[in-house]
C-alpha cells in the first residue's frame, strides 16, 4: 500500500535532520512500506477519536485473536519506524504525532512465553512460544555466525547479513533486529532487489534471454552484497527461483562466495523450528 508515498516525501523534505534522527534511532528510512505513515494515515482519514483504538503489528493482531494477549517481539517491532533500537521501545511516536497510548503491545525476545491459545479455537490449549519476522527467521535458519547471509529469491530478492550484537548503519541498507546464537537479540543488515521473478518469468525457461535475466539478477544482488561490512563467504538461499542451478552458479562466480540451497523452501518455518529447539 503506497498511498502515503507522497506524505513520506513531504515529511522528509520538511525536516531532513528529523528524518536523519529517525534513521539513526530506527535503522530505517521514512518510507510508505513501514507502519508509522500508515498509522498516521488511519488517524487522519479513518477514525474519529483515539479512546478505543489499539495499534500494533500484524503478529500482534494474530496473537490477540489467538490468545487475548497484546504482545510483539523485537524483530517485528523494529519494522514500524516507531521502535528505537537503542532503547528497545516504541519511543518515536512523537515524530509522527501518534499517541503513545494506542501503541502499547509488550515487546519480548522472539523466544518467549506469549501466552496460550483459547481452548475454543483448536479444542485444546496450545502454548505460543515464539514470534519472529519472516526474513529474520530465514536468516536464523541460515546460521548465527557474524556475517551469516541469506538471500530469498522471490518477488524481489531479499538479502540479510548478520551484524552481531552492535547496532550499525550502512548507506542504503536497513538495520534490523535479528536473532543471534540461541535466539538472543542481535542486529542484521537488510536490502531488497526489485522485480526478480518478473524479470526471469518474462522469458521461456532455459532460453538465452532467460539465462541473461538470471545473470542480471545475480549482478544486482552482488551490488548489494558489496555494501556489507563483512564479505559473505557462505550464503544460504531460498525462494522460488533458487531452484535454478544456473542462477546459483552465476551468483557464486560473480560474488566469489559459496552458495548453498536451503534444505526446505519454507526457510521461515525452519528458523522457527530451530528457535524452539530445546524448549
Amino acid at each position: 500500500d503506497t498511498r502515503t508515498k507522497q506524505w513520506c516525501e513531504e515529511f522528509v523534505a520538511a525536516d531532513p535532520k528529523r528524518a536523519q534522527k529517525i534513521r539513526e534511532r530506527t535503522g530505517l528510512f521514512v518510507d510508505a512500506y513501514f507502519t508509522a505513515p500508515k498509522l498516521r494515515w488511519i488517524l487522519d482519514h479513518a477514525v474519529k477519536g483515539n479512546e478505543h483504538l489499539l495499534a500494533g503489528t500484524l503478529d500482534t493482531w494474530v496473537l490477540w485473536h489467538l490468545t487475548g494477549e497484546y504482545m510483539t517481539d523485537y524483530t517485528n517491532a523494529c519494522r514500524t519506524l516507531l521502535y528505537d533500537q537503542q532503547t528497545y521501545g516504541f519511543d518515536l511516536c512523537e515524530y509522527f504525532a501518534i499517541p503513545r497510548s494506542i501503541l502499547t503491545p509488550i515487546i519480548h525476545p522472539s523466544k518467549s512465553n506469549f501466552g496460550a491459545t483459547k481452548r475454543e479455537i483448536f479444542g485444546t490449549i496450545i502454548p505460543v512460544r515464539a514470534m519472529v519476522g519472516d526474513q529474520q527467521s530465514a536468516l536464523y535458519a541460515a546460521g548465527t555466525d557474524v556475517g551469516a547471509t541469506k538471500i530469498t529469491y522471490g518477488t524481489g530478492a531479499f538479502l540479510m547479513t548478520l551484524l552481531g550484537s552492535q547496532f550499525q548503519l550502512v548507506n542504503d541498507l536497513y538495520t534490523t533486529s535479528a536473532l543471534g546464537p540461541n535466539g538472543i537479540q542481535w542486529y542484521a543488515l537488510e536490502a531488497k532487489v526489485e522485480n526478480v521473478v518478473a524479470r526471469a518469468e518474462a522469458h521461456p525457461e532455459g532460453s538465452k534471454e532467460f539465462l541473461s535475466a538470471l545473470r542480471f539478477i545475480a549482478e544486482d544482488v552482488d551490488l548489494v552484497m558489496k555494501k556489507f561490512p563483512k564479505k559473505s563467504t557462505r550464503v544460504v538461499v531460498d525462494g522460488g527461483i533458487s531452484r535454478f542451478d544456473a542462477l546459483l552458479k552465476m551468483q557464486e562466480e560473480i560474488s566469489g562466495c559459496t552458495i548453498e540451497r536451503q534444505t526446505t523452501k519454507d526457510a521461515t518455518a525452519l528458523g522457527v523450528h530451530k528457535l524452539l529447539q530445546g524448549i
